[in-house]
């Protein structure tokens, strides 16, 4: 998982249909709040917008 929030580790807007969307969006619960825990450590905020289908790190 470390490898995961490191490549995660910086302010990004993944779109549905891109490799990392999809990524992100096949995380099982757990990994999604092993994710999300592990980039706030760092001070970034793992969120989904349903508006325009995406996932954001700010």
């Amino acid at each position: 998982m470390d490898k995961l929030i490191t490549k995660y580790a910086h302010t990004e807007v993944y779109h549905n249909g891109s490799a990392e969307y999809d990524e992100i969006n096949g995380l099982t619960e757990e990994e999604w709040i092993e994710l999300w825990k592990g980039l706030s450590r760092l001070g970034y905020y793992l969120s989904y917008n349903s508006e325009d289908d995406c996932f954001c790190i700010s």
